[in-house]
């Protein structure tokens, strides 16, 4: 997963609160940096940050704590929950298809798997 991706899955105000959490770990300390100077990261593209592969293990860490959901149906990934979906964690979410398949359903409300 990108920096940039990791940064977008956790939006909402309470993922943004456990990301700085997780980020207070020394082996994460060139994220916590980037995700402290995120805004002007980004008004510069600075493509070295934004475009970093992140450890998997920090995106599992980040996401085992975090409070977005996903929906899956029928060879489709959705961000809102309907009759006939079943739901799971951003974590399984990831594991099962990608932080590509991920972003997009939170970004577009959906998403091909």
């Amino acid at each position: 997963m990108k920096f940039w991706q990791l940064v977008s899955l956790m939006r909402a105000d309470a993922d943004r609160l456990t990301m700085s959490r997780v980020l207070r770990d020394p082996r994460w300390a060139q994220y916590k940096v980037w995700h402290d100077d995120y805004p002007a990261i980004v008004n510069a593209q600075r493509r070295d940050a934004l475009d970093a592969i992140v450890p998997k293990a920090l995106v599992a860490e980040v996401l085992a704590n975090s409070t977005v959901m996903l929906h899956v149906e029928e060879g489709v990934l959705r961000a809102n929950q309907t009759p006939t979906t079943r739901s799971m964690p951003a974590q399984e979410a990831w594991e099962l298809y990608g932080a590509n398949a991920v972003e997009d359903a939170l970004e577009y409300g959906s998403a091909q798997i």
